[in-house]
């Protein structure tokens, strides 16, 4: 099972408890769940590596990660704001790889259950 490290969110932000749901379902491997989080027509720019369209797009990456299982994950800031919202930490894969990491999002409005339109992912390995 994976170690999560995360702030406190939710109580002053929904959004960011939001952003700590999407994370959570992302990084326990439940596609479904992490496809509910983004519109139809998302896309995912993995920066260095190229850029994924659509949930059937996010769906397939998905499931082509399968089996492969963080030990551990650190969630360090949830930033928001309107219709943009940024996440940054940490994570080690059970093969002892580790990374850093920076997710931007961008949402369709600024509600707080709107789901995420754009998202660029900023992966370095450590």
């Amino acid at each position: 099972m994976t170690e999560i490290i995360a702030p406190k969110v939710g109580k002053n932000s929904p959004r960011q408890a939001w952003l700590l749901d999407f994370n959570l379902a992302f990084v326990g491997g439940d596609i479904e769940q992490t496809l509910g989080f983004v519109a139809e027509d998302v896309t995912w720019e993995l920066v260095g590596e190229g850029t994924i369209k659509g949930r059937d797009g996010m769906r397939a990456w998905l499931q082509s990660m399968a089996g492969k299982q963080a030990r551990r994950v650190e969630f360090r800031l949830f930033i928001t704001h309107g219709r943009s919202a940024a996440v940054n930490g940490s994570y080690e894969m059970e093969s002892g790889s580790k990374f850093e990491f920076c997710d931007i999002y961008e949402f369709a409005n600024a509600k707080n259950d709107s789901p995420i339109t754009n998202y660029t992912s900023y992966v370095v390995r450590v």
